[in-house]
């Protein structure tokens, strides 16, 4: 196979390996809007978060709508973490907060708004922020902010969660290493690569590889064969490396 043929399938794993399973007093209940978003809670609240997915499962989240059902689970819990980039999420946030009257920077966590220094990749002349909290970097300052929302909820428990953060970042540290490391043995570091999904740009990054061309690049939207045609030329002239698929 050629070099501009090759075909790297890329699994994206998630860095939540177990969760806790036991239940204690000082149990904090965090709502994730999306299930992308639970791994972070749980690498820095461990054994004391119960974390509760509110985007019912197979449901795609760009085209979901807000449910009765789904606004009582946010208004138990005493946290909601959200990706900042689905409609329905601030909504969601509002309509708990008028329920509680409770502020809205109290009850939430959007890494949008509240997290400084995040890096964003462009595809397609925009901002893309499908899964931006991967990055590496965005992952340990996304990290950071968690620990210190949960410690204003818990503040007995602030020692702990700082611990948690601190073996966080050294794995995310290591996983940064380790991806680097692969890209250079692959050797596609520095070589641009076709990725299928925006979320994918932020590994094939991390891995010292540069975006070439996105096959997907909206929520529902299927590949356009000109979008095919110029990956598929790209790799036969040597001008895309490899094309990533999770």
């Amino acid at each position: 196979m050629t070099r501009g043929g090759y075909i790297l399938i890329f699994l994206i794993l998630p860095l939540l390996l177990e969760k806790s399973i036991y239940a204690t007093s000082e149990e904090i209940v965090v709502a994730v809007s999306i299930e992308g978003l639970a791994p972070l809670v749980w690498e820095i609240g461990g054994d004391y978060v119960r974390i509760v997915t509110i985007l019912p499962s197979g449901v795609e989240p760009h085209h979901y709508n807000l449910e009765p059902s789904v606004i009582e689970k946010a208004v138990e819990s005493d946290l909601i973490f959200i990706s900042g980039h689905i409609g329905w999420e601030e909504s969601l946030v509002e309509a708990v907060s008028e329920r509680t009257g409770r502020d809205v920077g109290e009850i939430s966590l959007n890494p949008l708004t509240d997290v400084e220094n995040l890096t964003f990749i462009n595809i397609g002349g925009g901002r893309n922020l499908h899964g931006y909290w991967i990055y590496p970097p965005n992952a340990v300052e996304i990290g950071r902010k968690l620990m210190e929302k949960l410690s204003s909820v818990r503040p007995t428990l602030k020692e702990y969660f700082e611990r948690r953060f601190e073996s966080f970042r050294r794995k995310i540290d290591k996983l940064w290493s380790e991806l680097k490391r692969a890209g250079e043995e692959a050797g596609l570091y520095g070589e641009s690569v076709v990725i299928a999904f925006p979320a994918e740009a932020y590994v094939v990054v991390a891995a010292g590889m540069n975006v070439g061309a996105t096959l997907i690049e909206e929520a529902g939207v299927g590949v356009k064969p000109t979008v095919i045609e110029d990956a598929r030329r790209g790799l036969l002239e040597g001008r895309y490396a490899a094309i990533f698929i999770s």
